[in-house]
């Protein structure tokens, strides 16, 4: 599945500790865009390597960046249709994981500048349909950050000017954990967060986005979820790019309730049962996560 620029289903709001800024208006790359918006400034080199990186990010920078310059889409989903679910595509996810996860926010400006969008797209498209765990690979491989958090307030409404997607929620949530993605998050200027804790987060949400078995979904305050989020490209002015993030992006639900001390996944998208307990449920994901770091052919 590919990455679609300008197709926006929800707004995830996060504002990043340090080198990230917060606006209110409009983007001017993209001005009929009106939500909240995030800017970090590009990459001082291409691909962004540097000598105190751990050796797969700097080998992952180096193997993408010669693969956007030296394949056309058509021969890379060629190769990629050829392979089966073999060492050759367990060793891309290793260093495509650990390459996102060194640091989000110069992978996402790499992908932008490289113009690997689409390589990538196809890539997620292909481990969704070969992996023995389909959801849980495309969720762990494509998210930028992955934790739980705990939500202090939700603001509900009706978005009139959404043809599908009206029932809307802006939601705050104070950030419990982390298990992918290591900038710091806050929530600037927000009196519903503790402020001796910034580390926070706030996103809207549409119940459509959940199906047609899943109305009686909503985000409840006091209520704690695990998240998977999605970095998303918006356009670019000179050095700086602009950008939102997003909780759905990819098949699946990718906000799980966690209720009692148990993670609930309705239709056991991640393979771990439909009501698991939230610590089998990190051992069970940082198993996965360690398979995919740890592969060696």
């Amino acid at each position: 599945m590919k990455k679609l620029l300008f197709f926006l289903p929800g707004i995830v709001l996060i504002s990043l500790f340090f080198n990230f800024s917060l606006y209110g208006q409009n983007v001017p790359c993209y001005p009929e865009y009106q939500f909240l918006f995030y800017t970090i400034q590009t990459n001082q080199s291409n691909p962004p390597i540097s000598t105190d990186m751990p050796l797969d990010v700097f080998i992952g920078y180096l193997a993408m960046d010669s693969l956007s310059k030296s394949i056309s889409i058509k021969d890379f989903n060629d190769f990629l249709w050829q392979q089966t679910y073999n060492d050759t595509i367990k060793t891309m996810m290793r260093y495509f994981y650990k390459v996102i996860e060194y640091d989000p926010t110069i992978f996402l400006n790499f992908e932008m500048d490289a113009s690997l969008g689409f390589l990538i797209g196809d890539f997620i498209e292909f481990i969704d349909g070969r992996s023995p765990y389909p959801v849980l690979d495309v969720s762990l491989l494509s998210s930028y950050f992955i934790g739980s958090v705990t939500v202090t307030f939700v603001y509900n409404y009706t978005d009139t000017s959404a043809v599908w997607a009206r029932t809307k929620s802006l939601v705050t949530a104070r950030i419990d954990s982390l298990i992918k993605g290591e900038t710091p998050l806050i929530c600037r200027n927000n009196l519903s967060i503790n402020q001796t804790n910034n580390r926070c987060i706030q996103f809207e949400i549409a119940k459509e986005w959940f199906g047609q078995d899943t109305t009686e979904f909503s985000i409840l305050p006091g209520q704690q979820y695990f998240i998977f989020g999605d970095y998303r490209y918006l356009c670019n002015v000179d050095s700086t790019n602009y950008y939102t993030i997003l909780p759905l992006g990819r098949p699946g639900r990718r906000v799980y309730p966690i209720i009692e001390n148990n993670l609930i996944d309705l239709d056991n998208e991640l393979g771990f049962g439909v009501n698991v307990n939230i610590n089998d449920f990190y051992n069970n994901i940082n198993n996965r996560i360690n398979e995919i770091k740890s592969f060696q052919p």
